[in-house]
């Protein structure tokens, strides 16, 4: 099942909630652009996944540690591409500023979160 999500998202706040919601889920396609300019804390965890996509394909996200704290926080973004997983239960995807979100399980219960993203 697939869903579309028409809302315009201009920052990665939102991975922090799944973070908190889902044990783990993995990032795939990770495209974006500062409309105006990245703070250097950002650009250094963006630049690290980046590297980590070249070499693994997929990178898990961890937010049990305040790690991944500055790349949540930075606004102003334009989001090209993003996919983002959990294998079992969402696959979520952003291709040129349009958002889809297919459906992995048919019990899946949290959709709501999810389709929340952006608020």
């Amino acid at each position: 099942m697939q869903y579309s999500i028409n809302k315009e998202i201009n920052s990665l706040s939102f991975l922090k909630t799944l973070g908190n919601k889902f044990d783990s889920f993995l990032i795939g396609e990770f495209e974006v652009e500062p409309f105006t300019k990245w703070s250097t804390e950002f650009a250094a965890e963006y630049w690290f996944i980046k590297h980590s996509l070249l070499e693994n394909k997929e990178v898990e996200l961890d937010f049990s540690t305040n790690e991944l704290e500055n790349l949540c926080a930075e606004k102003n973004l334009n989001v090209i591409w993003l996919t983002l997983t959990d294998k079992k239960n969402f696959k979520l995807k952003c291709v040129d500023g349009s958002w889809e979100l297919e459906i992995l399980n048919s019990t899946f219960d949290r959709l709501e979160v999810v389709t929340s993203l952006g608020e």
